[in-house]
């Protein structure tokens, strides 16, 4: 029996490499990209948001009263705008800014931020070929 589980664990082992603690705090797992804002004349640079920075914009958005939505988008732009990078500081001095272009830009934060439909159908079927590897 112990030896099916270790030739089992071999051959997932040939399919796919298990990780070590160290490869997965160094990988780069936040997609970035570059959108045009013509608008403000030129283009910034954005990533996907951490679980961390995910936690704060959802933690932020819902204390008071209700969800505020439009403090949503702009901490979403807070936290992804790689280039130019901003801080709290800015959060005010967006909502000057065109509401348009605060949303697109956080709709691309928030579309670089979300598992496709096609990476949790490659996570899935991973995992099944382990699952039943054991």
């Amino acid at each position: 029996m112990a030896t099916q589980r270790n030739q089992a664990k071999s051959a997932r082992a040939a399919d796919g490499k298990i990780l070590t603690w160290q490869e997965i705090i160094e990988a780069q797992d936040l997609p970035t990209d570059v959108i045009d804002v013509p608008e403000w004349g030129g283009q910034v640079k954005i990533r996907a948001l951490t679980q961390g920075e995910a936690g704060q914009v959802i933690k932020r958005v819902s204390e008071g009263e209700g969800v505020q939505f439009e403090l949503q988008e702009r901490l979403m732009v807070r936290f992804g705008l790689v280039e130019p990078a901003i801080g709290d500081d800015a959060l005010d001095t967006l909502l000057d800014k065109s509401a348009a272009v605060i949303s697109r830009l956080s709709g691309a934060i928030d579309a670089l931020s979300e598992d496709t439909p096609d990476i949790r159908k490659k996570s899935r079927v991973s995992f099944r070929a382990s699952a039943g590897a054991s």
